[in-house]
């Protein structure tokens, strides 16, 4: 990401995974969402199911190690728990330590990864790719 500070580069991160997530179907767009001792990134509602996605955005140079993994997986399993989000996106494009791939792979469970899914570099190529497409079929 360009830009001249971390803020701004983060900033226009966001941007990015609102309108790729704008391109599928979501709408209902909050950032930098402040509750109860927590901060989110993004939330975003989808248009069609009303499924409420939460979204962890990181533009930094670093791989992004366990210590935010597990605190973003706290914020969102207490969304979860209370049912006010349906699943969570966490998206780096310097991509995830091998320790936070190693815990998220071997101690989040299954039915959690179901809704908490990680996107490094690879996957969020996939994802703007996919944005694309539904952006070209639907105009």
């Amino acid at each position: 990401m360009i830009g001249p500070n971390r803020a701004t580069k983060g900033k226009s991160f966001e941007e990015l995974i609102k309108a790729m997530l704008g391109n599928q179907g979501y709408t209902d767009f909050r950032l930098n969402i402040h509750a109860i001792g927590m901060e989110f990134d993004l939330k975003a509602t989808h248009k069609t199911d009303l499924h409420k996605v939460l979204c962890e955005c990181k533009a930094h140079a670093k791989p992004v190690a366990t210590p935010d993994l597990t605190d973003f997986n706290g914020k969102f399993r207490n969304q979860l728990d209370k049912r006010k989000i349906h699943k969570s996106m966490f998206i780096s494009i310097s991509d995830f330590t091998g320790t936070a791939r190693e815990w998220y792979n071997d101690e989040v469970h299954s039915k959690i990864k179901k809704v908490f899914k990680l996107y490094g570099p690879e996957e969020l190529t996939k994802l703007l790719v996919d944005s694309l497409y539904c952006y070209l079929m639907l105009n």
